[in-house]
């Protein structure tokens, strides 16, 4: 049985197509992550999809995604989780549980939301088990948005905890690291487990510090990130114990910033598998082959 992991990558943004800045070292990345993957067996196949908001608003996005329903401003989402909150809306996660899945969703910020927000996320989404920060129990620098755990720990972490479990898993996660500002970023090491042990302060900016970063230099920062996160992606991919897992990765929205309006709502859909003919069966959705498109 396959376990199915939809991450959603935060600010990856179909941009990376647009402005001759960013498109040859983004399929450089690309290229170099799909040779990896192919070393250790996994294939893709790749499409844009529209995301319903545009530089922010994440949690419109992969509720959309989840749910199958367009959530492109704050009082729909308001109105759907005040509804949800007492009626299960059948998402995608709740049908995976009556499949025999363990429902699970992933959130490693370091902060917690009044227990009456808490409570009502979680009966929204409606997820068997969460994974929080205290889950994770690390104890090194944190970065960026949340503050976080660095993404190649968290997903360590989920290897480790989806390899343990005896029901096949359907898992959520937002990627953190590529969150605008993309700076300070953590290294990517080659045993996850080695970022508790770094020796630098937590990599979180102030908002003056935010505004101070020069255009060129955000452009520059935003790469990075996403090269972060893709290497990162690809460690973990390449780790997984169960063959036949399928990962769904998804871009939550636009970048801010370095984007613009007119550069439009489109982000990259990839969906990884060792399965060649489950993958082909993409292709009548206008899935491509490969990560590039």
């Amino acid at each position: 049985t396959p376990d199915v992991l939809f991450i959603f990558i935060e600010s990856y943004g179909s941009v990376v197509y647009k402005r001759s800045h960013f498109t040859p070292p983004y399929i450089e990345m690309l290229e170099a992550m799909e040779k990896g993957l192919a070393d250790a067996g996994w294939a893709a196949v790749s499409t844009l999809s529209e995301a319903p908001t545009w530089g922010g608003g994440s949690w419109m996005s992969y509720t959309s995604a989840l749910f199958g329903v367009l959530v492109e401003e704050q009082s729909k989402y308001d109105a759907l989780k005040e509804k949800y909150s007492e009626l299960e809306y059948p998402n995608i996660g709740r049908y995976f549980g009556t499949q025999g899945y363990d429902y699970v969703w992933v959130v490693p910020i370091k902060r917690r939301l009044p227990e009456n927000r808490e409570k009502m996320d979680h009966k929204f989404y409606g997820a068997d088990r969460w994974i929080t920060f205290d889950s994770l129990d690390y104890e090194g620098p944190l970065f960026g948005w949340g503050p976080s755990a660095p993404d190649q720990f968290t997903f360590g972490f989920i290897q480790e905890f989806i390899a343990k479990q005896d029901a096949p898993s359907f898992l959520v996660y937002l990627t953190q690291n590529s969150h605008y500002p993309w700076t300070p970023l953590p290294p990517v090491l080659d045993d996850w487990r080695e970022l508790e042990n770094l020796d630098i302060q937590d990599g979180v900016l102030s908002e003056v510090e935010k505004k101070g970063i020069p255009l060129g230099e955000s452009r520059q920062n935003y790469l990075q990130a996403i090269d972060n996160s893709l290497n990162a992606l690809e460690a973990f991919i390449t780790s997984l114990e169960n063959e036949n897992s399928i990962l769904v990765l998804i871009g939550d929205h636009q970048p801010p910033v370095v984007s613009r309006r007119d550069d439009g709502f489109g982000t990259m859909v990839h969906i990884i598998s060792q399965d060649v003919n489950f993958l082909e069966s993409f292709y009548e959705y206008g899935f491509v082959d490969g990560l590039v498109l």
